[in-house]
C-alpha cells in the first residue's frame, strides 16, 4: 500500500486513517471488505469524508440501489465524481430508459465517455456531453438559487 500510496505515511492515524476507517465500518463493511477497498484504491484515506466518501455512499444505496457490498467489487466507485461521472451517467441512462431495473450498475461508471455511450447508451459522446453539461447547469443553477 506504501508504495502505491506513498503519501499514507503522512496520514494521521487519529485524523486521517481511522475516520475513513469507523466511516466503512459505519456503512456495513467488514475488516476483510475494508482491506479490499483500501489496497485496491489506497486513495480512499485522501478522500474527504463529508464531501466524497459521505456523498458517494449514500447517492449508492438511496438513488442507485446499491448495497454496500457491491463496493468491494467496484472500489474505484470511490474514486469518481459524483458530479461529473456518476451522476451524469445515471441520470442519462435513466432519461434514456436504459437504466436496468434494481441495482444499477457501478460498472457503468468505469470506462471513458465514448465507451459508455456504445456500450451503455446506444448514443454519441455528443448527446451524453450535452446532457451533462445540461445537468451541471442546472445543479449550478440550485446551488446559487439556495444562497
Amino acid at each position: 500500500m506504501v508504495t502505491k500510496h506513498p503519501q499514507l505515511l503522512h496520514y494521521s492515524i487519529e485524523d486521517g486513517l481511522l475516520p475513513r476507517i469507523n466511516f466503512l465500518r459505519s456503512i456495513g463493511m467488514h475488516n476483510s471488505d475494508i482491506l479490499k477497498v483500501s489496497t485496491s484504491l489506497t486513495q480512499v484515506f485522501s478522500l474527504s469524508l463529508e464531501g466524497n466518501l459521505k456523498p458517494k455512499y449514500l447517492y449508492l444505496v438511496n438513488e442507485l440501489q446499491n448495497e454496500v457490498k457491491s463496493l468491494t467489487k467496484y472500489p474505484t466507485y470511490l474514486s469518481l465524481s459524483l458530479d461529473q461521472r456518476i451522476r451524469p451517467r445515471h441520470k442519462f441512462l435513466v432519461a434514456l430508459k436504459k437504466a436496468p431495473e434494481g441495482p444499477f450498475p457501478l460498472s457503468s461508471f468505469v470506462p471513458n465517455d465514448e465507451s459508455f455511450c456504445q456500450q451503455w447508451a446506444g448514443t454519441s459522446v455528443d448527446k451524453y456531453l450535452a446532457f451533462r453539461q445540461r445537468l451541471l447547469l442546472k445543479d449550478l443553477a440550485k446551488k446559487y438559487e439556495r444562497s
